[in-house]
């Protein structure tokens, strides 16, 4: 089987669907019974991820997409089985029709909250629809999203389907650059690009009483700034000094520095008001650190007893939450500690491939 799968996720700076994508193709490239196809929906960073890239300019062909059967994927990926756009978009149908395609919808977030999401997000309801239309498949990070993507697109079940990613190891961790910022002190972690979406407004909302609880505890983010980066500037710098002194937004961090955060962090704190899957808390979770999530269905569902919950609106239940993790003995209990690391090591790349190489059979016998 040949598969056309879409790797521009690999280009640039990695975000979370960054990570997942390479661990998908890594995992279908140990495989004998699948040849990957690695195309790019960009002419930026030609070269890239060994792909085969788009002819002109992203923006250009997906506002060709959102209106026409225009320069379907194989019209430069050539002779393939199968074609899974791994980042919502998946193109036209090819000439030869019997070429079935998947698209990946990671999550619904430009669909249950839109003003929440930037205009180049919200654009994804015009396309996915417009794929589906015209026969495409769906495949999401979980089962959680795989009914939601059903309710929302009132499609037969057999077309959606979840595969679930694998984790991928951390780098060797280093704390080479975050020293001068930490100084040995206890601090609660997040990691995400700064945007509405991932919730950093309650960590702030909830700053007064972890400050009450331990004044020396500090918020430490890691993160590209984002569309959200100016808001949360100004809800922080509106708290008090002694408040505002909590925060530690580090930037984008090297995957060897986030290593380190992830370990030495006295809980990491997923407040996210919408996701697909959740990467983060199982990457705290492969080396034993608490995890404190939003209480939403998805992330129950990934995170499972490993996790606790909490509702992230209610900035009483969610202060109190934060500081319980802290007081009790959830970062120092081998036994929690082993649970957690035996969780996140039943998220196996092995297994996603074996799934996702059973997708696209299915597929391919449907579209036959």
């Amino acid at each position: 089987m040949r598969a056309a799968v879409d790797v521009t996720p690999l280009i640039g700076a990695r975000t979370g669907i960054g990570e997942l994508v390479a661990g998908l193709v890594d995992a279908l490239r140990q495989r004998n019974d699948i040849e990957v196809v690695p195309v790019a929906l960009t002419w930026k960073g030609r070269g890239e991820a060994g792909a085969t890239h788009l002819p002109i300019p992203a923006r250009l062909v997906q506002r060709l997409w959102t209106n026409t059967e225009m320069l379907p994927i194989t019209t430069w990926a050539g002779r393939v089985d199968i074609v899974h756009g791994t980042n919502y978009v998946v193109g036209p149908r090819p000439r030869n029709g019997s070429i079935p395609r998947i698209v990946t919808v990671h999550d619904l977030a430009f669909v249950k909250m839109p003003e929440l999401c930037a205009p180049a997000t919200r654009v994804f309801s015009i396309l996915v629809k417009r794929a589906v239309a015209t026969g495409a498949m769906v495949q999401t990070d979980s089962e959680s999203t795989a009914e939601e993507v059903r309710d929302w697109l009132g499609i037969d079940a057999n077309r959606v389907r979840a595969v679930l990613p694998g984790l991928n190891p951390l780098a060797a961790p280093t704390s080479e650059g975050l020293d001068a910022q930490l100084a040995g002190r206890q601090f609660l972690l997040t990691i995400g690009t700064e945007e509405p979406r991932k919730g950093l407004l309650h960590m702030v909302s909830a700053l007064a009483a972890l400050h009450r609880h331990d004044p020396d505890l500090r918020w430490v983010h890691a993160g590209s700034p984002g569309w959200g980066s100016d808001e949360l500037t100004r809800a922080i710098d509106a708290e008090p000094q002694s408040i505002s002194d909590m925060v530690v937004r580090l930037g984008r961090v090297s995957p060897a520095q986030k290593a380190w955060l992830l370990t030495h962090a006295a809980a990491f704190v997923y407040p996210s008001l919408d996701e697909g899957f959740g990467y983060p808390p199982l990457e705290a979770m492969s080396v034993g650190t608490p995890v404190l999530c939003a209480d939403l269905a998805v992330l129950r569902e990934v995170g499972g007893a490993a996790a606790s919950y909490v509702n992230v609106s209610d900035s009483d239940a969610f202060g109190a939450a934060l500081i319980a993790v802290l007081d009790t003995n959830h970062r120092t209990d081998e036994n929690l500690r082993t649970m957690r690391k035996a969780h996140a090591e039943r998220f196996r790349w092995s297994d996603t491939a074996s799934a996702q190489v059973g997708w696209y059979n299915d597929a391919i016998a449907a579209s036959r």
